[in-house]
């Protein structure tokens, strides 16, 4: 497969990944009062987020192949900076504001994510 293949490859899924987790986050944020409809969502919510470190291993060691640990290194330094950042930011809105805040602040970050363009190489 030559790499503007698997680059191809690599954009669908993670463009699904997105649009499912802002599609879970919007729902949760609307419907809440069953409490089946809420398990299914919080289920595909983590099955899509599940998907996201696969994908971002892939296209960082295709990015840099000469430097695949490093690269991974710092892979895993960024998402585990960016969990701590959005565990401490949902916090915060959370224990003034309620979890519907949270919810919505973290659908638009999902969303302005999904705006970014995606440039590969």
């Amino acid at each position: 497969m030559c790499p503007a293949s698997l680059g191809n490859v690599l954009r669908t899924p993670s463009a699904a990944l997105t649009g499912l987790i802002l599609a879970t986050a919007v729902l949760l944020l609307t419907i809440t009062t069953s409490t089946p409809f809420v398990i299914v969502l919080v289920l595909l919510w983590g099955a899509a987020f599940g998907g996201v470190p696969p994908i971002g291993q892939a296209r960082v060691m295709r990015l840099f192949p000469q430097a695949r640990e490093a690269a991974l290194a710092l892979l895993v330094t960024a998402s585990q900076t960016f969990l701590a950042v959005g565990s401490f930011t949902g916090g915060v809105l959370t224990d003034p504001h309620g979890t519907s805040t949270a919810f919505t602040f973290g659908a638009l970050v999902v969303l302005l994510s999904a705006l970014v363009p995606v440039r590969t190489r």
